[in-house]
């Protein structure tokens, strides 16, 4: 009889341990599958327009949130947090619901336009959420990498393809004309934020002198049609951030020390050289040689259509009207969006309704009427307020902390990875200053992407990890 009972309970304990590893594959395919339709999701934002058109933005946000309703009845069901890490989420639940409040009670000049743009946040905000949430490893920060290349990729080389073949309206997409926009967007200036993303991270990551040599060569490969494709769109502001781009990889590249391999390079260099690098006056000089001859390159490449769009940007700041046209510069479209910051200085006008705003002060009765500040900063201040405006301030000071952790890691790759992204949200934050691009979905996404590869967390077993093993 004992025998019996004690192989009744061993069998008791071998159909647990089953059903247990049975539970634990379920959730970890789950998990890959919530990880992969996040990415091609994302994938897929690319395709039309870089998603403008209403239709795609409402299957968008239907996607994302029926995504996050997955992930909050598998939290529900398995008696975890839907949200971890419920600090660095506080001020983005906090803007959505300011938002809303604009949306609901008598602050916005538009509710029904917050409102639209109020879903586009949740939407953003959940799909933030779930790639901070399922890029748990090295494998799927890689993925999320590689998915950043590959859309930037196949996006320059059809602009490359578009340039040069297009010869009659409508190529591939319909409202794809010749000489408008470049690639699959309607604005070359959004194109080029795209671009200034995937180089800052392939080149940031690069000069981290983290990489290993096949990675270098791979990554440069994939480096040089971004960088044809941005000088051939001719955007003067995404050509200006290029060269904002490369001055910043160049100085991680003199004054970012790789420990393991820094000590390596310096015993193949000779020690006057290598006490030439060390000064901080040679440094410099480097970079603007490198800044120097990537100008040439730019202007080469580009020839008389990007010399002769540089030269306008004196007359784009200037204030006097074009012939006529009320809106035909930046600085007058600044300068009566300050005009109305001034006016609603605390709780904004609720974003979306910029348009409706800026008729007020339209010195040109309506003939010509921009639907953008033509700056991000502005349009937030605009948009939110201060109150939203310090809403948005506070997370991006938890996302300084974040990254600051991730640059400490022991593994490599994390912190290449880290200083890649942070290279490419560089280039944003300049050209956010005079165009819009981040108010395009894959933009958003793109940059959403970038931020949680700064700041992506990994399980203790994984950075304990040798050396070697983390060098990708």
């Amino acid at each position: 009889m004992e025998s019996i009972s004690a192989e009744k309970s061993s069998l008791g304990f071998i159909e647990s341990a089953r059903s247990e590893a049975g539970e634990r594959r379920g959730a970890l395919l789950f998990d890959r599958a919530i990880f992969i339709s996040l990415l091609l999701l994302i994938a897929l934002t690319a395709i039309p327009y870089g998603t403008v058109d209403q239709w795609w933005e409402a299957i968008f946000e239907c996607l994302a949130l029926a995504l996050g309703a997955l992930h909050a009845i598998k939290a529900l069901i398995k008696r975890e947090p839907v949200i971890r890490d419920v600090r660095l989420f506080l001020p983005l639940l906090a803007l959505v619901a300011f938002v809303l409040i604009q949306a609901l009670l008598p602050i916005s000049l538009d509710p029904y336009g917050t409102w639209l743009v109020w879903l586009k946040l949740l939407s953003y905000t959940v799909v933030f959420g779930l790639l901070l949430r399922y890029t748990t490893s090295l494998s799927r920060l890689r993925a999320l990498i590689y998915l950043v290349f590959v859309i930037s990729f196949a996006s320059a080389l059809f602009g490359i393809l578009r340039q040069t073949t297009q010869n009659s309206p409508g190529f591939i997409l319909p409202f794809l004309m010749p000489d408008v926009g470049f690639a699959q967007f309607i604005n070359r200036n959004h194109f080029a934020f795209l671009m200034e993303m995937s180089l800052g991270l392939t080149l940031g990551m690069i000069a981290s002198k983290l990489l290993k040599r096949n990675s270098v060569i791979i990554y440069l490969s994939v480096s040089l049609p971004l960088w044809t494709a941005l000088v051939l769109a001719n955007s003067r502001a995404g050509i200006i951030c290029l060269l904002a781009i490369l001055i910043v990889s160049v100085f991680i590249l003199l004054f970012h020390s790789a420990p393991g391999r820094h000590h390596k390079e310096q015993g193949r260099l000779s020690s006057a050289v290598s006490g030439l690098l060390q000064s901080v006056a040679a440094r410099l000089v480097l970079i603007a040689f490198a800044v120097l001859i990537m100008t040439v390159a730019v202007v080469w490449m580009g020839g008389e259509r990007v010399a002769d769009r540089l030269e306008t940007i004196q007359y784009d700041v200037q204030a006097k009207p074009v012939d006529g046209v009320p809106w035909g510069r930046r600085q007058q479209i600044w300068r009566g969006t300050w005009q109305v910051i001034k006016s609603h200085p605390l709780m904004g006008i609720g974003p979306g309704t910029f348009n409706l705003a800026i008729t007020r002060y339209d010195p040109g009765n309506g003939r010509l009427q921009p639907y953008s500040a033509h700056n991000d900063y502005l349009e937030i201040l605009l948009s939110f307020g201060i109150v939203g405006t310090a809403i948005i301030l506070f997370f991006i000071a938890l996302l300084v902390v974040r990254a600051r952790r991730s640059l400490r890691s022991p593994g490599l790759y994390r912190r290449a990875a880290c200083l890649g992204a942070l290279t490419g949200m560089s280039g944003v934050a300049l050209h956010s200053f005079f165009d819009f691009g981040l108010q395009i979905t894959v933009n958003a996404l793109i940059f959403i992407a970038l931020i949680v590869i700064a700041i992506a967390d990994f399980p203790a077993e994984e950075k304990t990890r040798p050396v070697r093993s983390a060098r990708a």
